[in-house]
């Protein structure tokens, strides 16, 4: 069954309802995936920072520049999960390319559900061959780092990799004042210079904030005005 800890494995496929992609959303959904489907790439990238999904799925019609655009874009948001491509022809310069830019796999017509569906439990279970012991504690929060999953009040989050980085960042450092800047380049690995906005880091940190807060009344997050943020250290 493709479930971690009674929890769908959770796909977003990004291509247009076709009659197969229906068949595949289908097929997985009997298979315990839970399967989102959208065909338009800005709302994809906009789930992907939002949500928390264990797969992507580059269905074959995208283009396919399109697509390496889109592997692109997920490593830029530092999605954590692994991406799959589906193409129309089998050209071996795009197989390959798509391969050295991030995809962990490609499929080429005619496809085989079942085939896909045991390559994703194939990759869900290397993914998640680890010691489950290793967590980290403190106040209502737990992390895995190994399992790149959090529990606020032993209820888990859904994190985006760029979320999840911060937050553990953030507990490994607590009561010191973190700069925008450090948050920025060697947390998050973004390029940028001092003159440049960090628009994109408020945005993280206000989705952190809000996702921890559902199920804790503890602000752990504080910003210092003018400096960048702290987490708090002392939990009353």
């Amino acid at each position: 069954m493709a479930t971690t800890a009674g929890k769908p494995i959770s796909v977003l496929v990004i291509n247009n309802r076709t009659e197969y992609i229906v068949q595949l959303q289908e097929y997985l959904s009997t298979d315990h995936f839970e399967c989102h489907i959208t065909s338009n790439a800005s709302h994809a990238i906009s789930k992907l920072q939002n949500e928390a999904f264990d797969f992507i799925i580059l269905g074959d019609a995208l283009q396919y520049d399109e697509s390496c655009q889109l592997i692109d874009k997920a490593s830029e948001i530092m999605f954590s999960g692994n991406i799959i491509m589906l193409l129309e022809k089998s050209i071996e310069s795009e197989v390959v390319n798509a391969l050295l830019k991030g995809s962990d796999d490609v499929f080429v017509k005619p496809y085989s559900l079942a085939l896909i569906s045991a390559r994703l439990k194939n990759l869900y279970n290397k993914r998640n061959n680890i010691n489950y012991s290793h967590r980290q504690r403190f106040g209502d929060i737990e992390i895995s780092q190994e399992e790149y999953r959090v529990w606020v009040n032993k209820k888990q989050l859904h994190l985006t990799r760029a979320e999840f980085e911060l937050l553990k960042y953030f507990m490994s450092n607590p009561n010191q004042i973190i700069p925008h800047e450090v948050l920025a380049t060697q947390v998050l690995k973004h390029n940028t210079d001092d003159d440049l906005p960090f628009d994109f880091l408020y945005s993280h940190i206000k989705n952190l904030k809000r996702k921890l807060a559902i199920h804790s009344a503890i602000n752990y997050i504080k910003a210092v005005y003018g400096e960048g943020y702290r987490f708090k250290g002392n939990i009353e």
